[in-house]
């Protein structure tokens, strides 16, 4: 009887889905329990008992489903006919045959992780200052819970802010953990979120004050960081202009190449912006990010993105700093090698070929002898540079008419340019080992685009999706923060949802 009774709220919780029109999410519902549903018959295909003990768990409209596939058709059969009656409630057909196999229906918990996750970010500051546009009149809705509904969308990767409403709405536990007594407008969140963009600042301090949370539990944070950028689209159509004004909807968007996954000659066009990220190479931990228009380079805005993460962080002194061919320039070494670093990052190849400066020089920074013959490392020395020499075997210039030439050996020193003659050798075992902790970034660009929102949003505008880009790295640092403090650190670019 109680599970009969459990049938009946689950399925008018489902009407009112009906009638609210959300046909999507019945179809993806329906869709997902025959996906279920087809895998588990297609693992345990010839081991029926098995099969019979699987338990798969469905989260829709604030509850869970424990589903388990029953043992007789007969049964099967039975549940149908005993559930015939709400088959009007429950719309499309195809759900009598999950719901014979429903054995519990409960009320959805809000993760332990997802609260902790809220509570770890101390947003004292920007309620204080949210608070000073309300000096007098009605308060209306509470800023706390602005602010935590507004991170929720993040921390659960909600597309819009409809998306995170219908959530809401469905969810009373995630309601009541935001601290909403009643459910504001969609124009309020967006009222919200334009205050906000203008003190983006503040929401970088509540980031700073978590990274350096995470530096008292992990005291290597910073001494190896990676650098990179990408791409965070517009919400606009950038082949489309306005025929009144005869501009782009939004105007601060520009456009960018961006390599096509079929291979590096072919290249797809982005309307939007970019996200430039400085994070720590070992842990995976955002440190600071800036946005700018997408048509900017890379190269240029590494010193302000150093200067930048500085300032956020008066105790970051990184060692040495990774980044792609992209940031290679004798301005960027420099402004490295000023702050105490140094730049771990392939050379920019100089015309055609591999080779730089019309042959003088290889790809891998190693001189080359007269007859354009590699020359091959010998030693280092911290004052002189390093040493090359003419490979055993020469060159056809080895011995000509009697004289010598290719026999002599080569010292090249920082001075002369740091781009190719560093401290590590281009190209060295130590050199590589390095230079491969720059994917730390690109795993992090990953978790923050796949579960903390960076390509989902409706925002137009430089301001707006500044402060867009910043709430994900929030969102993603507190999810680090979490894990970190329950003592899971081996894999902690690992972010995915929590609910």
């Amino acid at each position: 009887m109680k599970a009969l009774i459990a049938c009946v709220v689950f399925l008018r919780k489902l009407k009112k889905a009906w009638e609210a029109s959300y046909e999507r999410d019945l179809e993806w519902l329906d869709r997902r329990v025959q996906l279920i549903e087809g895998r588990y018959r297609r693992r345990y295909a010839g081991r029926p008992l098995a099969w019979l003990r699987t338990e798969v768990r469905l989260h829709y409209a604030g509850y869970v489903l424990v589903w388990r596939p029953l043992p007789d058709p007969v049964k099967v059969m039975l549940a149908g006919a005993a559930l015939g009656m709400f088959s009007v409630a429950l719309g499309p057909s195809s759900f009598l045959p999950l719901l014979a196999g429903v054995r519990a229906i409960r009320p959805r918990r809000v993760p332990t992780q997802l609260a902790e996750t809220l509570d770890a970010v101390d947003a004292t500051k920007v309620l204080d200052r949210l608070q000073a546009y309300r000096p007098t009149g009605r308060q209306g809705y509470p800023l706390r819970a602005l602010w935590r509904g507004y991170l929720v969308s993040f921390v659960l990767d909600l597309p819009s802010t409809n998306a995170l409403i219908r959530r809401l709405q469905d969810d009373p536990a995630l309601r009541a953990l935001c601290g909403f007594t009643e459910l504001p407008h969609r124009t309020t969140f967006n009222r919200f979120n334009s205050r906000l963009s203008h003190h983006r600042d503040l929401v970088e301090s509540c980031m700073a004050a978590m990274v350096g949370q995470l530096r008292d539990v992990l005291p290597d944070l910073g001494e190896k960081v990676a650098v990179d950028s990408t791409t965070v689209r517009s919400h606009s159509n950038g082949n489309r202009k306005s025929r009144l004004t005869r501009q782009h909807s939004d105007s601060e968007a520009s456009w960018t190449p961006k390599n096509h996954a079929g291979g590096k000659d072919q290249k797809d066009w982005l309307w939007g912006y970019k996200y430039h990220l400085v994070a720590d190479a070992k842990y995976g931990v955002p440190l600071f990010g800036q946005t700018t228009t997408a048509k900017k380079h890379d190269s240029p805005e590494l010193p302000g993105l150093l200067d930048g993460a500085a300032q956020a962080h008066p105790w970051l002194r990184p060692r040495y700093i990774m980044a792609d061919r992209g940031y290679d320039s004798r301005a960027n070494h420099e402004a490295v090698s000023k702050r105490g670093g140094l730049l771990i990052a392939p050379t920019r190849r100089n015309g055609r070929g591999n080779r730089l400066y019309e042959g003088i020089y290889t790809e891998k920074g190693a001189p080359t002898c007269m007859g354009m013959v590699e020359m091959d490392y010998v030693r280092s020395d911290p004052q002189r540079g390093h040493l090359y020499r003419c490979p055993p075997g020469g060159c056809h210039l080895k011995a000509r008419r009697g004289v010598r030439y290719c026999d002599d050996e080569e010292w090249e020193n920082r001075r002369d340019d740091p781009r190719l003659f560093g401290p590590l050798r281009q190209k060295s075992p130590e050199w590589k080992v390095l230079y491969k902790l720059r994917q730390s970034v690109e795993r992090v660009f990953k978790g923050m685009k796949e579960s903390r929102r960076l390509e989902r949003h409706c925002v137009r505008g430089l301001l707006k999706v500044s402060l867009h880009a910043a709430m994900s790295a929030l969102a993603f640092t507190a999810t680090v923060l979490v894990q970190t403090l329950t003592g899971d650190v081996d894999y902690l670019w690992m972010v995915r949802r929590v609910a």
